[in-house]
């Protein structure tokens, strides 16, 4: 050890000390991080699912059961719904059977493929194919279109994309329509056809 500084020995010990520390520090990080993105990865495996509803969802002044769901303004059938965590959102895949009500009697009618619904204002659209029967109208006026929206506050079905009126064996196409269920009214846009009275 003869011309070999004490002073460089400890200066050489300690950069290996401080080596062997970053690799102590940079392993811990790495198994810490590994640790957790395992956890992310495999969080909610072997969850058991949620046990079916067997009541009926209660909704303010309403309800949901067996495939059926009604207001007092409204009430129609589906074949699949799906409502949000908090329950206040609801997406239905075939809608039929559809009533809206003017002082407690069917005033429309209404089928489609697919609908939203807000279950707190009881606001829904319709979208895809969808039909709209006017009840009682006496000569089966139907609208045909890919779009509606219910307004539950007004009490108004508004058609505002292009619609198709079939009356009888004649067809109207209609820029846009407006039922006014409150006033019983039914507001029509421009008219593309021709119509025999």
């Amino acid at each position: 050890m003869a011309g070999v500084r004490p002073s460089s020995l400890s200066g050489a010990w300690k950069a290996k000390r401080r080596a062997v520390l970053r690799l102590i520090v940079a392993c811990g990080i790495s198994a810490l991080a590994l640790f957790l993105i395992i956890g992310i990865i495999l969080a909610g495996r072997n969850m058991p699912p949620l046990a079916p509803q067997s009541q009926p969802i209660l909704i303010a002044g309403g309800r949901v059961a067996n495939h059926h769901v009604s207001v007092k303004s409204w009430s129609f059938d589906y074949d699949h719904a799906q409502l949000s965590p908090d329950g206040s959102f609801g997406t239905i895949d075939g809608l039929h059977n559809g009533i809206i009500y003017r002082h407690s009697k069917p005033f429309l009618k209404i089928s489609a493929q697919h609908a939203t619904l807000n279950t707190i204002t009881y606001d829904f659209t319709a979208t895809g194919r969808v039909r709209v029967e006017r009840i009682g109208s006496g000569n089966g006026q139907t609208f045909e279109t890919d779009f509606i929206v219910w307004e539950n506050a007004a009490k108004q079905l508004k058609l505002n994309h292009p619609s198709y009126m079939r009356t009888g064996n004649q067809l109207l196409e209609i820029e846009h329509v407006l039922f006014d269920v409150k006033n019983g009214t039914l507001r029509i846009g421009k008219i593309d056809g021709t119509v025999t009275l």
